[in-house]
């Protein structure tokens, strides 16, 4: 299945040259930079796939944020804590066939930051624990 991914990042250096991001990210699928950071990739991969993917191009105080516009999927490495916590509070929960578990997607991370990957749902739930 294809899914449509909405992609942005940030650098966390401003001088760091961001073309192996970009080739990380078109190397996802079918890819169409929409403004420098932010980019949308047709592509097989799941959202927190996709955010390993393009993680091994970046740096450790790089951050990265994926939306799966298909499935509602999101991921990301390295959002800021108070956007992440954000993001757990506010993105619709509830059951989803196949998706993972939230809290399974949550670890440590360095710098105060935090990984994730949340399913989308059409209903808001209990987030078990968020």
């Amino acid at each position: 299945m294809m899914n449509n991914l909405f992609i942005s990042y940030h650098l966390g250096r401003p001088d760091t040259d961001d073309a192996a991001v970009g080739v990380a990210i078109a190397a996802l699928g079918q890819a169409t930079r929409i403004y420098p950071a932010h980019w949308y990739v047709m592509s097989q991969l799941s959202a927190p796939e996709a955010v390993t993917r393009i993680w091994s191009a970046m740096r450790p105080q790089d951050s990265v944020l994926v939306v799966d516009a298909t499935s509602g999927e999101a991921g990301w490495k390295n959002l800021e804590p108070a956007a992440a916590q954000t993001l757990r509070e506010k993105w619709p929960m509830g059951a989803v066939s196949g998706a993972p578990s939230p809290v399974a997607g949550l670890q440590a991370a360095p710098h105060g930051v935090s990984d994730f990957a949340v399913p989308w749902q059409s209903e808001p739930q209990d987030a078990g624990g968020l």
